[in-house]
């Protein structure tokens, strides 16, 4: 075999005319099942279903692969040998890589497609970080997380699991509430205050000013994932290590830590998504609404939100018009249950490519309305 065995993927086989493959000269000699392939026939040998000693080729040290044809023509072999990579894990570095690359170049493209609403966002960033409300969040934020780490819950063996729920729970809420008070604040008060008005007297449009300033607010909800993420994923990561020392169990492989960290991307993923689209609905909110009226809209809507699918299917069976009243809160309320990963973290599932792309296309979808209707109320908004 001219290649580890172990690192072998699939095999695949294929010949011009009808030949034998055996693992000897003498048929008498044989130890394994010779294998026949007809003209132009192709076999294929597959780690993931067949066992490795069905493979097509002698995999034992010393031992040769002998092809006998059956026909007078020439025969044409040929071989595939797929393999996987000695360390699938390095995969995550090339994602890392590119995840790096293309906030890079959204920056990039917010620069130079809209700069007066990147300045916007700039000056937003500036100051919701200079707040104490960022740093006194974060800091909630990272003992939450800390403490789950250490934090027994009596799960008997499944404590991961609730690490990752409650922490991506609590890193969602942290930033959401981030969110909405940013947008509340930011543009509710320099409305009232008059602040506004002084900005666009200057050569920056409404538009501008409310897509800046959702912008600017990305950014800062990106910055909090980003670190409070960061220490999620470490505290998961510790977490097999944490759990074998304390129940004198063997010590688990790098490998194992590296996948239960690998499995929380996706869920702060659709933590973020939410966190998204509450602070979108926010901004729309707060060219009309001040600010306790848009933080007790945004809460009764992340409530509404989570239990709209419980909601629409209790009324099945009910009068016609209360499930019209069902049917049409779920198609104006983003249902928020979708960004939830509890079901599949608690099942232990791994959350597939559609199904993340799949709430990414619903968070943009529900962005972009919110974006719409945010520029519709503030166009004709009296800043005098």
């Amino acid at each position: 075999m001219p290649v580890d065995t172990d690192l072998l993927h699939r095999i695949e086989v294929s010949s011009s005319t009808m030949v034998v493959l055996g693992d000897a000269a003498d048929p008498a000699d044989f130890q394994r099942t010779p294998i026949q392939i007809g003209p132009n026939e192709t076999i294929t040998w597959s780690s993931t279903s067949q066992r490795k000693e069905d493979m097509p080729i002698p995999y034992e040290e010393g031992r040769k692969l002998h092809v006998q044809n059956r026909e007078i023509d020439q025969a044409k072999l040929t071989f595939h040998i797929f393999t996987r990579p000695p360390v699938p894990q390095a995969t995550s570095l090339v994602m890392t890589a590119i995840a790096t690359l293309l906030v890079g170049l959204a920056l990039l493209l917010q620069n130079s497609v809209a700069p007066r609403a990147s300045a916007v966002a700039h000056a937003t960033v500036k100051n919701e970080l200079a707040q104490p409300l960022f740093l006194v969040l974060m800091l909630l934020g990272s003992i939450a997380v800390l403490l789950y780490e250490f934090l027994s819950f009596n799960t008997f063996g499944e404590d991961i699991k609730l690490l990752k729920d409650c922490g991506i729970t609590t890193i969602m809420l942290l930033a959401a509430f981030q969110g909405i008070w940013s947008a509340s604040s930011s543009i509710s008060e320099e409305i009232e205050g008059k602040t506004a008005l002084t900005i666009l007297s200057k050569p920056i449009q409404r538009r501008s000013f409310i897509i800046g300033k959702f912008l600017g607010i990305f950014w800062v909800l990106m910055l909090m994932f980003f670190v409070l993420g960061s220490l999620e994923l470490t505290a998961v990561a510790y977490k097999p290590i944490y759990d074998a020392r304390e129940n004198s169990m063997q010590m688990p492989g790098w490998e194992t830590c590296h996948l239960e960290m690998f499995r929380t991307v996706p869920g702060l993923a659709m933590a973020f998504m939410q966190s998204v689209v509450l602070t979108a609905v926010s901004v729309a909110l707060a060219t009309r609404l001040p600010q306790l009226a848009n933080l007790s809209v945004c809460f009764a809507l992340y409530v509404v939100g989570n239990l709209t699918t419980s909601l629409v299917s209790s009324t099945q069976e009910g009068f016609e018009i209360v499930k019209f009243v069902a049917s049409l809160v779920a198609t104006i309320i983003p249902i928020l249950e979708h960004f939830s990963l509890q079901a599949a973290i608690d099942a232990g599932n791994p959350i597939t490519m559609s199904l993340l792309s799949g709430n990414l296309l619903y968070c943009l979808l529900y962005v972009l309305l919110a974006m719409f209707l945010a520029l519709l109320l503030f166009e004709d908004r009296d800043l005098a």
